[in-house]
Formats: structure tokens, sequence, C-alpha cells
């Protein structure tokens, strides 16, 4: 996506509300609409790639952990599996979505998977 100190990690940080340091000189614009975080928080996830995931779930059990913590409580929880089924299948990760988020070479994840 670009070189190193292009700038990818300070965008994440600002779009999702995480930038700590510095100031944002402009609007943040998302489809011509003003961003509103709340909003953009519920459709939106982030995890830093220095995040630190229990090496002993898959990568369902870790996805799942992240829908319980993020979904109102009122979602059953056939529905919440479905969410996650759906994410996975979309960012190409359901075929491996049993594979341990440590163990590289034992039917572990690859570092560009983990990211």
């Amino acid at each position: 996506m670009g070189a190193s100190g292009a700038g990818k990690t300070t965008l994440l940080d600002v779009l999702s509300g995480r930038k700590t340091g510095g100031y944002i000189e402009r609007d943040i614009m998302v489809e011509g609409y003003p961003k509103v975080q709340q909003t953009y928080a519920m459709v939106s996830g982030f995890c830093d790639q220095t995040d630190v995931h229990s090496l002993f779930l898959t990568l369902w059990e870790s996805v799942m952990f992240s829908a319980w913590l993020r979904l109102p409580n009122d979602i059953p929880s056939d529905k919440r599996s479905g969410f996650v089924a759906e994410v996975l299948q979309m960012i190409e990760l359901d075929e491996i979505k049993d594979a341990l988020f440590s163990v590289t070479s034992v039917s572990g994840l690859l570092a560009e998977q983990r990211k």
C-alpha cells in the first residue's frame, strides 16, 4: 500500500479515531459525508498490527470474541455467528477460520493473515 513512512498507520489512526498526537487540519469525509465517529465505529473495525491475541484461539474464536465486545447485547448468538462468518468470507479468511493465531508451523496463520 505504500513505503515505510508514507502515512498508512497515521491514516488508519485518524479514521479509527485513535490518533492521540498532532492535529487534523481538514474535515474527514466518508463517501462525501462528514465522518461521525459513533456511526463509523459501528460499521468498521480496526486491529492495530501490534495488538496481542491469545495464542490458543483460532481465527474464528478471535473474531467471535470481538463480535461479542462490539455488537449490542440484544443480538442473539446465532446472528453474531452469522456476522462473523460473513466478515471472514468478505476478507477471504473463511477457509482458514480454524487456524490458530500463533503457531505458524502447525496449522497457524501466516504473518500476512494475522495482520
